[in-house]
């Protein structure tokens, strides 16, 4: 039985999905000193903000970051969230040996988010919405540097839906700042 067919409501899979993340990261804590779930939970609210009528991928908006950065296996998430919840974690999660062999993380990005399904395009928009929204707490040499390589990525990106249009407008927002040249 799969995530969604198991937890009827959708509330319940959703809080699932938070109480699970919230524990692989408790020990995690953003470049800011902040706690890491804060990251998880805005890229949650941000996805359901922009699609309210899918658990599963606010389910893995809350767990986008778990395989990645935190010792949770995939088996482990695909016994406890089903194959849609994992595949759209997948999805989003970077592999370190691909971004070194596409030459670096700019143009892995760039690849890989053309390559997504419309539905993991959103859920990475979000997870990069909630990071650049943030940069105002990082090191402005930091800020700034992550702000242009966002916006070489965005160039790049050839969005599909009216949804990865109006969340890249709020990234292009959020960035606008760190453009200027000094």
């Amino acid at each position: 039985m799969g995530f969604a067919t198991h937890y009827a409501d959708r509330e319940e899979r959703v809080e699932k999905a938070r109480v699970f993340s919230t524990a692989a990261h408790k020990t995690q804590t953003r470049r800011s000193g902040e706690p890491y779930i804060i990251h998880p939970d805005e890229t949650a609210k941000l996805v359901a903000k922009f699609e309210p009528n899918d658990p599963e991928l606010q389910a893995a908006a809350w767990l986008h970051d778990v395989l990645e950065d935190t010792k949770v296996d995939e088996k482990k998430l695909r016994l406890e969230f089903g194959d849609d919840v994992v595949d759209l974690v997948k999805e989003v999660t970077n592999a370190k040996e691909d971004m070194v062999a596409a030459g670096g993380k700019r143009l892995y990005l760039i690849d890989k988010m053309n390559k997504m399904s419309d539905r993991a395009l959103i859920l990475k928009l979000c997870d990069r919405l909630s990071n650049v929204s943030h940069l105002e707490k990082e090191d402005q040499e930091w800020a700034k540097r992550y702000a242009q390589q966002t916006a070489k990525i965005l160039v790049e990106l050839k969005p599909r839906v009216a949804t990865h249009r109006k969340i890249i407008n709020l990234i292009w927002d959020a960035i606008e700042p760190y453009q200027k040249v000094a």
